[in-house]
C-alpha cells in the first residue's frame, strides 16, 4: 500500500475513540501534505536552475505525480533556437527515446492478459516472414526480449534507415538480424533490435501495424492526446508546432540539430510526448494498469509486469518485464531512460510511495546528469517527507585478498562483436580496483565511486548513493562479468589479449620499425649496394611493407576523421568511403606481412647483412604479424563494417 495513503487508513483502523482527535490528526496530515506540495515547486526550481546553468541546457520539462493527479507540471527555458517558443509541460512535445519501449512492453502484457501471447514461447513460433537464426540450444522467448537477455550483439544498423523508408518493420528486421553472441538469459545486453522484434511480434499477433495498436489500444483510451510515434518531419502543422527542437550550442550560439531518424525501427525509440501525457502514463502504472476508470489489463497481469522474470541478482538492479528496476534508499523504483540525438529523458515511478517523476531536456549537454539528478532527488525528497529515507546497508568491510577476484577491466556487452564497428568499444567501460579499506574503487563514465559489500546478497556491492554492482560468475566460480546500476547493461571481463594496448602496442612498433626501415634506405642511398640477390629481395620486401604500414596508418587517420564528422541523427551516412577503403586495405597489409615473413630465412642466410639489420627485419616482420592478428581479432578487415 502506498506510504502516503496508508497513513490516514492507519488512523482509522487503529480504532481511535474521539472524533475530534481523529479529525485533528487527519487535518494535520493534510496540512503537512499541502505544505509539502507548496514547497515542491521551489525545491524543483532550485535543482533545475542549477543543472541548466551548469550544463547550459536550453529547455526542460518536468512532471511530478501521484496515482490520482499531477502535483507539478512545469516547463523551463526554450524549445526553439530563437527562444520565441518556451517550454510548456502541457504542450511542448519532447522526444522520449527508449521510454517508447515501455509502450511496447505494455502492449505485450495486454496481449498476455488476453491470452494471445505466451512469454515463455519460442519467438520463432510467432514469426512468419523470417526466423531467428539457430545458434544455441535454448530458444529466445519474449521474457528474454523484455529483460534484454536475448543475447544479440548491438550494431549501428538500427540507425541506418530514414523516416521516409517505405519498407515494413518485418522487412527491415529480416535484413538486419544481428549475430547471437550469448545464450538466452546469460547476459543483460541492451538491444534496440530485440525491442523492435517484440513490437513486430505484437503486430503479427494482432494483425494491425504497431503504430495503430499503440494509438487505438493505449494512447486514445488513456487520453494521451499529445503523444505520437510519427516522425517529426511527417507531423501535421499543429503537431509540428508542438514539437520541441533538439538544440545544441555551437560557437556560443544555440542552433537547431536534425532529429534522429529511426524509420521502421520507430517502436524502439521514436516517440514524442508532453510531460503531462507522461504523467498520465505513470499514473496508469501506479494504479496497476488503470487510469480514470479505464483498465487496459488486469491488476494481476500488471503486478506480474512489475516483477522480475530472472532471479539471479537479488539486491541489484535488473529489468522487470521491460522496466528498469532498482532499489533507492530501501524502496523499489521502476522506470526507463531514453535518448535521441539532442534529447535526454528519464521516467521513474515508485508504487510504494504512490509517486512518479519525469524529466526531459532538449539538449545532449551533460548527458543524463540533469535528468538523473532531478528525478532521484525528487524521490529522495518524497522519502524524506514520508520518514522513510534510509542509508545503504553495507556489510562489514572485506579483506583486500577476498576482493582481488573482482578487480579488473570490463567492457560493455552492448556493442558489436562481429563487425568493424567493434573497434568503437575497444576501451574499457568499467574498471574495478580492490582498496585496502575493504571496498572496491570503481571507475565508470568518468566518475569514481567506492562500493562496499552489500549485506543483501553475495557478489553485490553498493555505494553511498545506493547504486549497486552485481558480479557474475561462470560455472567454475570465476568472475566473468559485472551488471551495473542501470539494470540494462552488463560489462564483460577483458582478458589481456583484449586490452587496448594489445592492439596499439604492435601498431606503434610496426609504425616505428617502418619509419626506421625507410630511414635506413635513405641512409644507405648511393653509399653501398646490397651484396647479394637475397639481400636485395629482402630489402625490397621491407621497403614495400614499410610504405604499406605508413599508408595504412594514414588511411586509419582519415577514416577516424571522416567518421567523427557524422552526426548521430544522420548515421544512415555510415560507413563513409574512407572506412570502406580502410577495411579493404587490411587485406593489402596482410599480404605485405606474408611477403615480409617469407623473407626471414633469406635475410638471415643469404643477405650478408649485419646482425643488427637482420634483427631489425625480424622484429619488423613479427610486429606486423602480431598487428595483423589483432586487426583480424578486432574485425578491422575480413568482416562486415556494420
Amino acid at each position: 500500500m502506498p506510504i502516503k495513503r496508508s497513513l490516514a487508513s492507519a488512523l482509522l483502523l487503529a480504532g481511535l475513540t474521539g472524533a475530534q482527535a481523529q479529525t485533528a490528526d487527519v487535518a494535520a496530515e493534510l496540512r503537512d501534505e499541502t505544505r509539502a506540495d507548496v514547497q515542491l515547486v521551489p525545491y524543483a526550481d532550485g535543482i533545475v536552475d542549477a543543472m541548466l546553468r551548469e550544463h547550459r541546457i536550453p529547455g526542460l520539462v518536468l512532471a511530478v505525480t501521484d496515482g490520482e493527479q499531477s502535483r507539478l507540471l512545469k516547463g523551463y527555458g526554450q524549445v526553439s533556437a530563437t527562444g520565441l517558443r518556451t517550454a510548456d509541460a502541457t504542450k511542448s512535445m519532447f522526444r522520449i527515446g527508449s521510454i517508447s519501449k515501455t509502450f511496447t512492453w505494455t502492449a505485450v502484457m495486454m496481449m498476455v492478459d488476453r491470452g494471445q501471447l505466451d512469454l515463455n514461447r519460442d519467438i520463432n513460433d510467432y514469426l512468419v516472414d523470417f526466423r531467428i537464426e539457430d545458434r544455441f540450444e535454448t530458444p529466445i522467448t519474449m521474457n528474454d526480449l523484455m529483460a534484454h537477455r536475448a543475447g544479440f550483439e548491438d550494431t549501428l544498423q538500427v540507425f541506418q534507415f530514414t523516416d521516409d523508408d517505405p519498407r515494413s518493420l518485418g522487412e527491415i528486421l529480416a535484413m538486419t538480424q544481428p549475430a547471437r553472441v550469448f545464450p538466452p538469459g546469460a547476459r543483460t545486453s541492451y538491444s534496440n533490435w530485440g525491442s523492435a522484434l517484440a513490437a513486430h511480434v505484437v503486430e503479427l499477433v494482432d494483425g494491425r501495424p504497431y503504430i495503430d495498436i499503440v494509438n487505438s489500444d493505449i494512447l486514445e483510451p488513456l487520453g494521451m492526446d499529445s503523444t505520437t510515434l510519427v516522425a517529426p518531419s511527417q507531423l501535421d502543422p499543429g503537431r509540428a508546432e508542438q514539437m520541441a527542437d533538439g538544440l545544441r550550442r555551437v560557437g556560443g550560439l544555440i542552433e537547431t540539430s536534425d532529429p534522429m531518424q529511426l524509420g521502421p525501427f520507430a517502436p524502439a525509440g521514436a516517440m514524442a510526448s508532453t510531460a503531462s501525457d507522461i504523467a498520465r502514463w505513470m499514473r496508469f502504472h501506479l494504479n496497476g494498469g488503470e487510469l480514470d476508470g479505464v483498465r487496459l489489463m488486469s491488476a494481476a497481469t500488471h503486478a506480474r509486469m512489475l516483477t522480475r522474470h530472472f532471479s539471479d541478482r537479488p539486491g541489484a538492479a535488473d529489468l522487470a518485464h521491460g522496466f528498469q528496476t532498482f532499489s533507492l534508499h530501501g524502496v523499489t523504483v521502476f522506470g526507463h531512460a531514453g535518448a535521441t540525438s539532442n534529447f535526454r529523458s528519464r521516467m521513474l515511478f515508485v508504487p510504494a510511495l504512490d509517486f512518479g517523476v519525469f524529466a526531459s531536456q532538449n539538449s545532449g549537454s551533460g548527458g543524463y546528469a540533469t535528468v538523473n539528478t532531478l528525478t532521484e532527488r525528487l524521490i529522495e525528497r518524497e522519502l524524506r517527507l514520508a520518514g522513510s529515507l534510509t542509508a545503504p546497508d553495507p556489510a562489514a568491510p572485506a579483506t583486500t585478498q577476498s576482493l582481488a577476484p573482482y578487480a579488473g577491466s570490463y567492457r560493455n556487452n552492448r556493442r558489436s562483436h562481429t563487425a568493424l564497428t567493434a573497434l568503437s568499444s575497444i576501451t574499457p567501460t568499467l574498471s574495478v580496483q580492490a582498496a585496502e579499506d575493504g571496498t572496491l574503487i570503481v571507475r565508470q563514465a568518468g566518475e569514481t565511486h567506492r562500493y562496499h559489500p552489500s549485506a543483501a546478497s553475495e557478489d553485490v556491492f553498493i555505494n553511498d548513493l545506493g547504486q549497486t554492482l552485481h558480479f557474475q560468475r561462470n560455472s567454475e566460480g570465476q568472475i566473468v562479468a559485472v551488471n551495473d546500476s542501470s539494470g540494462v547493461h552488463s560489462h564483460e571481463r577483458i582478458p589481456l589479449r583484449g586490452m587496448p594496448w594489445a592492439l596499439f602496442l604492435p601498431a606503434i612498433f610496426a609504425l616505428g620499425l617502418s619509419s626506421t626501415t625507410l630511414l635506413g634506405v635513405w641512409k644507405r642511398w648511393r653509399q653501398e649496394a646490397e651484396a647479394t640477390a637475397a639481400g636485395r629481395r629482402a630489402a625490397w620486401r621491407a621497403r614495400a611493407a614499410a610504405v604499406g604500414v605508413l599508408t595504412y596508418g594514414a588511411l586509419a587517420i582519415i577514416a577516424v576523421i571522416s567518421t567523427s564528422r557524422i552526426e548521430v541523427a544522420t548515421l544512415s551516412a555510415f560507413p563513409p568511403t574512407s572506412v570502406v577503403v580502410f577495411s579493404a586495405a587490411g587485406w593489402v597489409l596482410l599480404a605485405l606481412t606474408a611477403v615480409l615473413l617469407s623473407g626471414l630465412i633469406p635475410a638471415w642466410r643469404g643477405s650478408d647483412w649485419p646482425i643488427l639489420r637482420r634483427l631489425h627485419y625480424t622484429l619488423f616482420a613479427l610486429a606486423l604479424a602480431v598487428l595483423c592478428a589483432q586487426l583480424w581479432a578486432w574485425n578491422l578487415f575480413g568482416a562486415e563494417i556494420i
